[in-house]
């Protein structure tokens, strides 16, 4: 739904379906934001951020959740490596532009 969601925008997608891919393709190309489920098999989103932030600082990073578990996403926002969390099911809109935002704040940097 992400792929279908930014086909108009004018960003490179790398799409990955768990956190070692996730990392794996980090590697490989320059990333300036992170998209991310909070729940992923093996390895949970929070976790993935964390390493992702450890390895790069400067990558912003968005958290999406479907649960309301209000004490992971504050300390991950308080921790400083998740720039924005947001709720499932999401708003397309919300959504873009909360990345235009994103992408917007690490240009300015």
């Amino acid at each position: 739904s992400l792929r279908r969601l930014l086909r108009a925008k004018p960003y490179d997608l790398l799409l990955a379906t768990s956190g070692a891919q996730a990392l794996s393709l980090f590697e490989q190309h320059a990333v300036d934001l992170i998209v991310c489920d909070a729940r992923m098999p093996f390895m949970d989103g929070p976790t993935l951020l964390r390493e992702v932030h450890r390895r790069d600082p400067h990558c912003v990073n968005i958290l999406l959740t479907g649960y309301a578990d209000m004490s992971m996403i504050t300390q991950a926002i308080n921790d400083g490596y998740v720039f924005r969390y947001i709720s499932k099911p999401w708003n397309d809109e919300e959504l873009k532009l909360s990345l235009d935002q994103a992408l917007e704040m690490k240009s300015a940097r």
